[in-house]
């Protein structure tokens, strides 16, 4: 579903910014890895981050992707979140901060 999102984005005409985080166990499990990272080199306005749980050799930042959003400001911003339902919660009760306001959720949530 985000690679659909990401697609529609680019299509549209007015300057907006889409920050795509991912969480993967593992780098080998990244998601579309390369056609994200092709969207970010094409389009000055997309950025991509990957967050990774296994500690064993990794570039990327690991942990769960709600302990790497301190540089995001989510005020007046749409968020699709995509995952377990615990996972999404915690993502969206970190993001839905005081101190951010009109942010509207989109939560696809699995068992």
């Amino acid at each position: 579903m985000v690679k659909a999102l990401a697609e529609h984005f680019v299509q549209r005409s007015e300057p907006t910014t889409l920050t795509i985080v991912t969480g993967n166990r593992s780098e080998t499990e990244l998601l579309h890895k390369d056609y994200f990272d092709a969207l970010t080199k094409n389009n000055q306005n997309v950025n991509i981050q990957y967050v990774v749980s296994d500690q064993t050799q990794t570039v990327y930042p690991v942990g769960y992707i709600q302990d790497h959003l301190s540089e995001c400001d989510f005020s007046d911003s749409d968020v699709y979140i995509c995952g377990q339902t615990v996972a999404c919660e915690a993502l969206k009760q970190k993001i839905n901060d005081p101190k951010r306001n009109n942010c509207r959720f989109f939560i696809e949530d699995f068992h």
